[in-house]
């Protein structure tokens, strides 16, 4: 046993009954070989003694006294305090909330440059039409109503369906975000 050791054994409780019994005895060894460790362990039997005598034991009358004056107080329920989202209205809540303000900026954006829409359907269309021309048979014609708007716009459509998926993944990973720090 090394003075570690003995140190953990003293910190445990000097354990000497039970499995424990072998390392009491190889603790009591080391104590008799090792003059810092029988220090250690004369203090910790000291320290015992002292704490054993010195257990107050309260009169009947001041537990009495005590105990009265507990039953007395009134007894409350502690108020448990609002989350801090439903301390504010409906629409400062849906302001703050990230899937509210992106779908504010793209249609403040979409208002302010509409012209982008039509360049978008017009690159999606593009994009569509390499992709077919990849997957078609060699020789197959390519239907001319990709450059038709309404056709663009379904691709828009299709390329708007990841990224709704992706504001729903952020808009969750804020709110987990809020409600760890918030502690709700």
């Amino acid at each position: 046993m090394t003075c570690a050791d003995f140190e953990r054994w003293l910190d445990e409780g000097k354990p000497a009954s039970g499995p424990d019994a072998a390392r009491a005895l190889e603790a009591s060894a080391h104590a008799e070989s090792c003059a810092l460790c029988a220090q250690a362990r004369r203090a910790a039997v000291e320290i015992e003694g002292m704490m054993s005598r010195a257990t107050p034991q309260a009169s009947p009358a001041f537990v009495d006294r005590v105990m009265a004056r507990i039953e007395a107080e009134p007894r409350t329920v502690p108020a448990v305090p609002a989350p801090p989202s439903l301390l504010y209205p409906w629409w400062v809540r849906s302001a703050a909330e990230p899937a509210s303000v992106l779908a504010f900026l793209l249609a403040a954006l979409l208002a302010w440059r509409i012209d982008w829409v039509g360049a978008a359907v017009r690159l999606i269309a593009g994009v569509a039409r390499s992709f077919a021309s990849l997957v078609a048979p060699a020789g197959a014609a390519i239907a001319p109503a990709a450059d038709h708007p309404a056709i663009g716009l379904g691709y828009l459509l299709v390329c708007a369906l990841p990224l709704l998926w992706l504001s729903f993944v952020l808009y969750r990973w804020a709110e987990r975000l809020a409600e760890r720090r918030s502690g709700f």
